[in-house]
């Protein structure tokens, strides 16, 4: 009986892992839901270029299409969006020139 008990306790703290896991992801997709504002976009940007991280370039082309999301930016170039957007513009070409895909 031992042995079983053993047993289910293996697979309780396995489903524990599974379980926080899965709701530290939750979290995150939670977080890139709610609004940021450009400074929390400069501190995530600092953060990647500064991290020892081999996958850069794909960590900014997220930040890059959370951006799209959020600000709406335009595919095709629109001069009154860029004269309203300034400051998001200028942040989204830096994410730009930074990245190497």
């Amino acid at each position: 009986m031992g042995s079983v008990n053993g047993k289910y306790l293996t697979k309780t703290k396995g489903m524990w892992k599974l379980l926080n896991a899965f709701i530290k992801t939750c979290r995150r997709g939670n977080e890139m839901m709610a609004k940021k504002s450009l400074l929390d976009y400069q501190r995530e940007y600092e953060r990647i270029i500064h991290a020892d991280q081999p996958r850069k370039g794909i960590l900014l082309a997220g930040l890059m299409t959370e951006m799209e999301k959020q600000f709406k930016i335009p595919v095709q170039r629109n001069i009154e969006w860029e004269r309203e957007n300034i400051k998001v513009l200028a942040m989204y070409r830096k994410l730009s020139i930074t990245r190497t895909l």
